[in-house]
């Protein structure tokens, strides 16, 4: 037998669902925007404004032709749930800045040209693609969680800032790490920095180029916790210093299919009780350093 639920009790059920549901957000920007809405009829012409238009909750920002002109870029604080993608193409900015905790960010096709970089101080996850970095006063990417995030980076460059990037959770924070088809370049200090200090790092590494960096192509600093490179298919070449140097008992990297192309101080450094191991498939173009710690069975 069936039981008749009251339209009353019905439509009130619904309500508390659709309530709790978080809204979406579409909005605009456009090279020669001025609006204030941010509509495709009107768009806006920073990138900020429309992130700060959709506020903490979920949405995308679009660029129509790229951006305005002198456009600082985007600075938000934002708590759990918040999901917001930024699509730019031809779109420039000159910082962004993000914190928070429980927060996913998507960005494509944009360009972070000058000023500071992107600074990601948020747990949760963030997803680079097709993006530029360049021409900071400090470190094209400084990812530096104070929770757990995730981050995904693919087909993207980071190339002549004061250094390429930094992976350092802060206190409560830890970092996983995905790099695929990633350009570091021409960076006046090292090319990849990761550092466990405040928590756990483990970064893998894909079918990449860390080239013609001043100072270590990628510095493994170990810890008081786990500090983890797996590096796969991808060129270190032409460094100022070491290709790939791994410090302190915590730190280690595990190194398949990739070429050390003459790095000014070697191919490889452990120091400090550091751990590179080889699974024995590598080239080395120069001197090979102080060599690989050990080697891994190939199975």
């Amino acid at each position: 037998m069936r039981t008749a639920i009251p339209l009353t009790a019905l439509t009130a059920a619904l309500a508390c669902s659709l309530a709790s549901a978080p809204s979406y957000a579409q909005k605009y920007v456009s090279a020669v925007g001025s609006g204030t809405v941010c509509t495709s009829a009107s768009p806006c012409g920073f990138i900020g404004t429309a992130v700060a238009d959709i506020g903490p909750d979920v949405g995308r920002v679009v660029c129509l032709n790229g951006n305005a002109a002198g456009d600082v870029g985007v600075v938000a604080s934002y708590g759990g749930g918040a999901t917001l993608e930024i699509d730019c193409p031809l779109g420039s900015v000159q910082q962004m800045n993000i914190s928070g905790v429980g927060v996913t960010w998507r960005i494509r096709h944009l360009t972070v040209n000058g000023g500071s970089g992107l600074i990601f101080q948020a747990g949760g996850t963030l997803i680079l693609e097709d993006c530029i970095f360049t021409e900071s006063s400090s470190a094209g990417i400084a990812i530096e969680p104070s929770a757990p995030l995730n981050v995904v980076i693919k087909s993207s460059r980071i190339s002549n800032n004061l250094s390429g990037m930094l992976l350092k959770p802060a206190a409560g924070g830890s970092i996983k790490a995905t790099f695929d088809h990633v350009t570091i370049t021409g960076n006046s200090g090292g090319g990849i920095k990761t550092d466990s200090t405040n928590g756990t790092v483990n970064l893998d590494v894909t079918d990449s180029e860390i080239s013609n960096n001043a100072s270590n192509g990628i510095n493994l600093v170990g810890s008081a916790t786990q500090n983890m490179l797996n590096l796969s298919r991808t060129v270190i070449a032409k460094n100022g210093l070491v290709g790939l140097q791994s410090s302190g008992a915590n730190a280690a990297a595990l190194v398949d299919a990739t070429l050390f192309d003459t790095n000014v101080s070697g191919a490889t450094s452990s120091i400090a009780g550091g751990h590179i191991l080889t699974y024995g498939n590598n080239r080395i173009v120069g001197s090979p350093g102080s060599g690989f710690t050990s080697s891994a069975p190939l199975q």
